[in-house]
């Protein structure tokens, strides 16, 4: 990767750690977050199974994995919450951006 390359990436990477870091504090939970949230937050991970079998969320059972060690390791708050997403969305963009 040239170095022109590598700059605008890091670049983008700066810009959007600027941008969602204001955010990721001040905005509040939304819906879905609080169904992930309370999901994340129970006993086990069986638990997390079993709830999940009720269909009220779709989302995979590793995503609450990787939720609940988020929260262990950034608190029991917004951030520790919004940061798996984050940067999931990070590494979309950077796979999008090596594969255009």
């Amino acid at each position: 990767m040239s170095r022109h390359r590598l700059a605008v990436a890091a670049g983008l990477v700066a810009l959007y750690g600027i941008a969602v870091g204001s955010l990721i504090v001040c905005a509040p939970l939304w819906n879905d977050e609080l169904y992930t949230w309370y999901f994340a937050q129970l006993p086990t991970m069986r638990d997390v199974w079993d709830a999940l079998e009720t269909g009220v969320e779709q989302l995979p059972p590793a995503y609450y994995a990787l939720t609940r060690a988020s929260l262990v390791l950034f608190g029991d708050n917004e951030v520790g919450l919004r940061i798996p997403s984050l940067l999931g969305f990070l590494l979309a963009c950077a796979c999008v951006y090596a594969v255009v």
